[in-house]
């Protein structure tokens, strides 16, 4: 799925499945040269929770001395959908990414919606959330 329009962010879609033996979700379906999520992430306790406001979070392998991708989950009003935001370094500029994580069929499928360069402030994520997640699940 990629919407785009006026007004209406930027989102891909990806799915993974769970190795139930290594504990990784592995990539199944990713739109063709979407290269932001990479094709492995893995959900762990938060080890650091001084840095990290949440009890858990997803996390790619290392490469380079450091994680691709890796984010907080934190819970939303819906079961089993998770928030955080990803962010890059472009042109030597912070550049914030919008994710919602919805794990399903006993946490064995994970879906990434990934807002590619769209932020979502605090008083407005509620509200996108729910907007969101009411036309993608009707």
């Amino acid at each position: 799925m990629r919407m785009q329009g006026k007004g209406t962010p930027d989102v891909r879609v990806c799915h993974f499945e769970l190795n139930p033996e290594t504990g990784w979700y592995v990539q199944t379906h990713c739109p063709i040269g979407f290269t932001k999520i990479p094709s492995e992430l893995k959900v762990e306790e938060t080890r650091r929770p001084d840095k990290i406001n949440s009890e858990f979070v997803i996390h790619s392998r290392i490469k380079g001395g450091k994680y691709l991708f890796f984010t907080g989950l934190l819970a939303t009003q819906f079961p089993g959908l998770y928030f955080g935001d990803y962010y890059e370094f472009l042109n030597g500029k912070k550049k914030n990414s919008f994710c919602l994580f919805a794990f399903s069929e006993a946490n064995r499928r994970l879906v990434v919606h990934f807002f590619n360069g769209y932020k979502i402030y605090p008083n407005r994520r509620e509200w996108f959330i729910a907007d969101y997640w009411r036309k993608v699940v009707k």
